[in-house]
């Protein structure tokens, strides 16, 4: 288990409800954002429309990756909605769009729909559609999070829908495939679970035996790790929509006195190991977003956030904000050992340019979301960045980003024989891509595969 641990995104679960989306929202948010330093936001969407477009932007502009999700009741779906969704969220830069919520719980389903037989297949019938219209717009599907436990015990579940999957040669799904996940510690501590169910044999579904432990805390990643591997035999990438410990609704099962104190002292935890180098959280899993930012006065989730409308705040929060400072400063000298390595690096007179980041333009036009991808790459290296073969021969070094569809296989022949000592950073959909590049940054490390003075 490897990655990038100092930087696995953190961010929260946006309000529960679409009504939070107007100009007014995001002025009262924005500044408070930018000090917790959070790069990731889940947003409730519909099918009936589409998140405003200027909040979309609003968010993006602050450098925070929106993930959209649908919580829609699982049944026959509406697919020309759910296309014209997902080509408006794929137009405005939107990488992560997740449909339905728990198929692994009775709630979740159209009445009556549940109970049937084969609940898992009938599930990926009325799923596979939807991933196969992800994936026309250039998006990677994304199996929508599962209860933990649940009424469909939730690690069953994904083994059952996985092997569904292979059976099914869906392989253009499997390659592409993210998992959505929750990750909600509810009365247990931060390392409840740890080790999956290597670790625990003796958990099964629906049975967790005295003095073993399960996949219902925060640590559930892990175990669907283990699942994900044995079926796919690869990382699957996971967004975590919502997670950590959640205060109010615990009262009863945590049985402490002060629940505020329980609720920040679990997160503390997670926020501690977001914020060490070693491999306390794994590199497939590309976020931590806790629930809750914040609810309206009178819903039952009010108490879950960690903003209250009487100006309580979690006390989470000025950790969160030092994690935040500590990551700008690290940032900053990361940057400036970068700069020291360039410029002891011996000039190639020939070529005028040391490296050049070559990005890939398209039919419409060169896309938003690759320049997101390598902004923190270019803030550290600081190579020349720009869209033109011309430009790129004449560098020593050029990085070629993204696949053969942005910048041909001719374009990066013809710069070897000019000369240039090429390498092309690649992935299967943006986050791929975006990990290997933020990997780089973590390691300082200008080049992936090219030995360099």
């Amino acid at each position: 288990m490897m990655g990038n641990k100092s930087r696995t995104g953190y961010g929260f679960h946006y309000f529960p409800d679409e009504l939070h989306y107007r100009k007014k929202d995001m002025e009262a948010w924005k500044d408070e954002f930018a000090h917790l330093g959070i790069s990731w936001l889940t947003l409730r969407g519909s099918l009936a429309r589409a998140i405003p477009e200027a909040f979309i932007r609003s968010v993006q502009e602050l450098g925070i990756k929106p993930i959209v999700h649908i919580p829609a009741p699982i049944g026959v779906p509406d697919l020309t909605a759910i296309d014209s969704l997902v080509r408006t969220y794929a137009r405005w830069d939107v990488e992560n769009v997740v449909f339905y919520d728990q198929p692994n719980q009775r709630e979740s389903w159209q009445p009556g729909m549940f109970a049937r037989t084969k609940v898992v297949d009938r599930f990926l019938d009325l799923w596979i559609p939807v991933a196969d219209i992800m994936l026309r717009s250039g998006l990677r599907p994304i199996l929508p999070p599962l209860r933990q436990g649940g009424t469909y015990w939730d690690t069953a579940f994904l083994d059952m829908a996985l092997k569904s999957l292979n059976q099914r040669k869906k392989y253009d799904i499997t390659n592409a495939l993210m998992l959505g996940i929750y990750a909600h510690a509810f009365d247990k501590p931060f390392n409840w679970g740890a080790g999956g169910q290597a670790a625990w044999t003796a958990t099964r579904p629906y049975n967790t035996p005295d003095g073993s432990q399960d996949q219902r805390g925060f640590r559930a990643f892990e175990w669907y790790h283990e699942i994900t591997r044995a079926n796919l035999n690869e990382d699957v990438p996971m967004l975590m929509l919502a997670g950590g410990e959640t205060a109010g609704k615990q009262a009863v099962l945590s049985n402490q006195n002060n629940l505020a104190d329980w609720h920040g002292s679990c997160n503390k935890e997670i926020i501690k190991a977001l914020g060490k180098a070693d491999d306390e959280l794994p590199a497939y899993l590309q976020n931590v977003n806790f629930w809750l930012l914040s609810a309206n006065p009178n819903t039952q989730e009010h108490d879950e956030g960690w903003y209250r409308a009487d100006g309580s705040i979690n006390p989470a929060v000025t950790e969160l904000k030092a994690l935040a400072q500590t990551r700008k400063k690290v940032l900053k000298r990361e940057k400036s050992v970068s700069r020291h390595q360039r410029n002891t690096m011996r000039p190639d007179a020939s070529k005028p340019i040391y490296h050049y980041l070559l990005l890939p333009t398209f039919e419409w036009g060169p896309a938003k979301w690759h320049w997101d991808i390598v902004h923190d790459y270019v803030n550290v290296f600081q190579p020349t960045v720009g869209y033109t073969q011309h430009d790129a021969r004449l560098a020593q070094f050029v990085t070629i980003v993204g696949n053969g569809q942005g910048v041909s296989n001719d374009i990066e022949n013809e710069l070897k024989r000019c000369g240039c000592v090429v390498e092309r950073i690649s992935g299967v959909g943006g986050d791929d891509l975006r990990a290997q590049f933020d990997r780089l940054v973590t390691e300082n490390t200008r080049f992936r595969t090219i030995q360099h003075q």
